[in-house]
């Protein structure tokens, strides 16, 4: 029964996080592409399946570390993005 309410729980933080990263790359790629710099666009590409796979397992990390690699988890983000 708790083995049900875990699993049943740890779906519902991925389908979160894969919706938080389906959110940030649709506005991150749908506001460069729509930037100019005089006559030179920008472009940007950013993959929601790979924004998931860093979101859930920068989430592990911290909590695997009690926290400690919070700043790595701000690091490895931006670098993607």
């Amino acid at each position: 029964k708790y083995i049900n309410v875990f699993v049943i729980n740890l779906l519902y933080i991925f389908i979160l996080f894969g919706l938080k990263a389906f959110y940030d790359a649709i506005i991150q790629n749908y506001t460069w592409e729509h930037t100019k710099l005089s006559t030179y666009p920008f472009k940007s590409e950013l993959s929601f399946l790979k924004l998931t796979i860093i979101y859930v397992t920068n989430i592990l990390a911290i909590i695997l570390s009690i926290g400690l690699l919070y700043p790595w988890k701000k690091i490895r983000t931006l670098k993607y993005k």
